[in-house]
């Protein structure tokens, strides 16, 4: 059996695994409206840089605005940068909270998820072929959970 082709980036058919899609997610009780903007709040302990953080137009604006305030982030170490955004999207794609998503993220099964970009993010995607893609392995391991609830629970369909 030939191997499915890789989901190089996630744009257009894709979109719904980038961490701009719109989708409810919470970080500590608050409600935000895209995994970007809960990851970008997680990584500040001040309520009110969260709150302006979750108050941005857009996921881009919220990245933005906590490149700003970048020396007020919580030091974290790789493990807990993958933690969180683990937590997240795994909420993204739980069943309970977005059927559609839970369905869309279980048809990419047996496809490998790399986050390709041009802006030189090589912890979370690869840019021009080096990079660790964290981003595509930690939707993978959701993926694997998702695809098993799934096995388990069949009528969820």
């Amino acid at each position: 059996m030939k191997p499915k082709p890789p989901i190089l980036g996630f744009q257009g058919k894709y979109r719904f695994l980038s961490n701009f899609y719109p989708c409810k997610v919470f970080l500590d009780g608050v409600r935000y409206r895209t995994v970007e903007h809960a990851y970008q709040a997680s990584k500040f302990e001040d309520k009110k840089i969260r709150r302006q953080i979750k108050d941005c137009d857009s996921p881009s604006l919220a990245k933005h605005l906590a490149r700003k305030l970048k020396k007020d982030t919580v030091p974290q170490t790789k493990r807990q940068r993958i933690w969180n955004m683990d937590r997240l999207l795994s909420q993204k794609f739980f069943h309970d909270l977005n059927p559609v998503l839970f369905r869309k993220l279980a048809r990419t099964e047996g496809r490998e998820l790399l986050e390709v970009n041009t802006w030189g993010d090589t912890f979370w995607g690869r840019c021009n072929g080096k990079g660790e893609n964290q981003l595509g392995i930690t939707l993978s391991n959701v993926r694997e959970v998702v695809l098993r609830y799934k096995r388990e629970k069949p009528e969820q369909e």
